[in-house]
């Protein structure tokens, strides 16, 4: 090979066997390496000694890449090491983010993510649960969906032993809950039906919907199951140094965003394009504007933020730089 790339978590092994090689590589970082407390992967970084691997992987690399700026200054400030910052886009052709369109007599709106977002869920929780109670009126008008639900969550212990979920504490169910304000909005047919965790489709009409978590080749369709995608993130080192991909993939798909108010979200380019909120009632106040824009109009407010992703984040934006920066190492 004449460039070697590596991602993610690496093993000892790996750094080892191209030491012995004399090969270089290039380390692509994205993600902070110390995470909170409540992250289901907490214990497990702790027990592997994660961030000491990560630190000792960009200091060996001879080129490191990441996402974003803030993550880059992160990288500096532990390793002194500078690394490129080489944003998420998307390609052109990717069959899974070629927009379908889907129809609904609701606005739809849906967060779409992973099991590791527990924590940052509570604040659409709490707007959903306003929207539900203070604005009767508007029930039979929008919808929530949670695309990403799985029950296959496994964690470590504090001695490093893994272990798994009791039902109720899955992190998705509890993401459910939190969606859907312990099930209260739901009709109890519905909600047994739900409760059967059987991985079948459920109903499209209902005022929660929830879509099962698919393989990463196929994750890019959920996003024509809705409207406006939610994207909410608690202000914290991790998150902030977070790329806006959940932006750049929305807005490629057609839709609109509402975003927590983090630097996560503000590139620049699109932030103008999206909703951003601080607070649940700031949460609360752009789902009303959407919904109450959908009665008027049958559609979201209409934001730039497509035209903008495919100008500013099409892949073929960054190839070239990427290309002629791995050339370096040849």
């Amino acid at each position: 090979y004449d460039v070697i790339v590596l991602h993610g978590r690496i093993e000892l092994r790996l750094l080892q066997k191209l030491s012995f090689l004399r090969k270089k590589y290039v380390y692509d970082v994205d993600d902070y390496w110390y995470c909170t407390p409540d992250r289901n992967f907490y214990n497990e970084w702790k027990v592997k000694e994660h961030a000491y691997w990560i630190e000792s992987a960009i200091q060996e690399a001879a080129i490191v890449t990441c996402t974003s700026d803030i993550l880059a200054h992160y990288i500096k400030k532990h390793t002194k090491v500078t690394a490129y910052v080489l944003p998420n886009a998307i390609a052109e052709h990717d069959p899974q983010f070629t927009p379908v369109e889907t129809k609904s007599d609701r606005l739809r709106f849906g967060f779409i993510g992973g099991s590791s977002h527990m924590m940052d869920i509570p604040i659409v929780g709490n707007a959903v649960t306003k929207l539900y109670y203070n604005y009767p009126e508007y029930r039979d008008k929008w919808q929530i969906v949670f695309g990403g639900f799985d029950t296959l969550a496994i964690a470590l212990s504090q001695n490093g032993v893994r272990q798994s979920f009791k039902q109720k504490n899955l992190p998705s169910v509890n993401i459910e809950k939190w969606l859907t304000n312990d099930y209260s909005i739901l009709d109890i047919d519905y909600v047994c039906e739900l409760k059967k965790y059987s991985g079948s489709s459920v109903a499209t009409d209902k005022q929660y919907r929830r879509i099962w978590t698919t393989n990463v080749h196929e994750y890019g369709k959920m996003f024509n199951e809705v409207d406006i995608v939610l994207a909410p993130l608690v202000d914290n080192t991790f998150n902030r140094c977070k790329s806006n991909l959940k932006i750049v993939e929305a807005g490629w798909m057609g839709k609109e965003v509402i975003a927590s108010d983090l630097g996560t979200f503000k590139d620049g380019k699109t932030e103008d394009d999206i909703m951003l909120c601080d607070s649940e009632e700031e949460w609360l106040g752009a789902m009303l504007s959407d919904i109450e824009n959908f009665i008027a109009t049958g559609h979201p407010i209409r934001s730039n933020l497509k035209d903008l992703v495919h100008e500013h984040y099409n892949v073929k934006n960054f190839a070239v730089k990427r290309f002629e920066l791995y050339k370096t190492l040849i």
